[in-house]
């Protein structure tokens, strides 16, 4: 049974959150792009489809991520907008796309639309420096990636994300 915290996320104890950071939730499905591909294929598509026909095997129902939806081809996203239309009992789909409008209108149209806003600098910069990193390599990390988390996440592990001091200092 899920036992969130107060904040509304994930308890991290549980066999569901273990399950979910373990990446072996049997519920969870995750779509994406294979490492050596611009799109989504047709094959991905239709092998999601068959993991989703079954029951789920955790209470609830089953989640599936698609993202990028935007790197859809048009065959896939065919095949995914018959699962939309008919949607395995108990299953819940996910879409995420930074350019939504090179979803199918199809797709879109069977889709209530949630946006995201980025972040103020301050709360960034916050959650970055959990990170361990000093407050100047946040601060270039934050304005090289625009603000936007994911890639500032990513500088940190680069070059980038690593100053003068940090870098002599791992190297010893």
């Amino acid at each position: 049974q899920l036992q969130p915290s107060t904040e509304g996320i994930g308890c991290g104890q549980c066999d569901a959150c273990t399950l979910l950071k373990a990446e072996t939730h049997p519920d969870y499905h995750l779509l994406s792009l294979a490492a050596d591909s611009q799109v989504i294929s047709i094959d991905s598509v239709r092998a999601l489809r068959d993991k989703l026909q079954t029951t789920a095997q955790q209470q609830g129902g089953k989640v599936c991520v698609i993202s990028p939806a935007d790197k859809l081809n048009e065959n896939s996203a065919s095949a995914l907008l018959k699962m939309l239309e008919e949607p395995p009992s108990g299953t819940f789909f996910v879409l995420v796309a930074d350019k939504p409008q090179y979803v199918l209108p199809t797709i879109r149209s069977r889709c209530l639309p949630v946006q995201f806003q980025l972040p103020a600098t301050d709360e960034l910069a916050q959650f970055l420096a959990t990170f361990g990193k000093s407050q100047q390599t946040v601060n270039r990390c934050i304005q090289q990636s625009r603000g936007f988390p994911e890639i500032a996440i990513d500088l940190l592990g680069s070059p980038v994300g690593h100053s003068d001091n940090e870098s002599s200092s791992q190297a010893e």
